[in-house]
């Protein structure tokens, strides 16, 4: 699975500048999340949603980048359909609970909420799809779902200590169940296939896409938790 010398040398002369917004992104939530627990407050969780599509959004138009603005389309459906994911989290197996809704609530959900899977959705597809122009598909899709199960327990920690969301009824390595970790890791991978099969189909697709991986998380989500579930014990 290792990246070759030559493959590694070209991944760094050919980094552009949509590399470079990615990882800024990234580091913006990496900020806004640690100050939120500094804080003990919820409210850089939303601050940072809207700032990161915001310049997500405008790095698309400024750079007329339909692939990138393709990206954000299928992260925006993903998270509307995400929705109903987290409402049989919090209605029904009542394993999800938001301490802070912000201005109003989406179903069972902050308002925010699509908007931060339409960010994630969007930053680890662009990973995912650099990352599939050095590895093969499959190796692409192990390496994104470890970074995502690497990424989440910090997030979740930090919402747990600023008072926005938490979770209950489920084995936890501290404030981050299992079932989170092992879902991260088997639904963010599908993103890969998805991008590579639609890269240069029309937009339609995309709301396919986004449609297809919102089903991904619907279903990961279910079986995830029934497995590290405390409620059947």
């Amino acid at each position: 699975m290792n990246i070759g010398e030559g493959k590694w040398k070209n991944l760094q002369k050919n980094l552009v500048v949509e590399d470079y917004v990615i990882l800024s992104t990234l580091v913006l939530n990496s900020i806004f999340t640690t100050l939120a627990g500094f804080l003990r407050q919820p409210w850089p969780f939303a601050m940072v949603t809207y700032l990161v599509a915001v310049i997500l959004v405008l790095t698309a138009v400024i750079r007329k980048n339909t692939f990138l603005g393709y990206l954000i389309l299928f992260g925006l459906v993903t998270g509307l359909v995400e929705l109903i994911t987290d409402w049989y989290h919090v209605a029904i197996f009542k394993s999800l609970v938001y301490d802070d809704l912000s201005f109003f609530p989406l179903l069972a959900s902050p308002e925010y909420m699509p908007i931060g899977w339409m960010n994630v959705i969007t930053q680890m597809s662009y990973i995912g799809w650099r990352l599939s122009q050095y590895l093969s598909v499959p190796q692409a899709m192990i390496v994104l779902g470890v970074i995502g199960a690497l990424s989440i327990p910090y997030y979740e920690e930090m919402a747990y200590i600023a008072g926005a969301w938490h979770y209950q009824n489920a084995f936890m390595i501290s404030h981050t169940p299992l079932w989170v970790f092992l879902a991260y890791f088997v639904e963010i991978p599908w993103v890969v296939p998805i991008i590579r099969t639609f890269k240069e189909k029309p937009f339609y697709y995309w709301v396919l896409g986004g449609v297809i991986q919102g089903i991904v998380i619907f279903v990961g989500g279910f079986f995830t938790y029934l497995i590290f579930s405390l409620n059947w014990l």
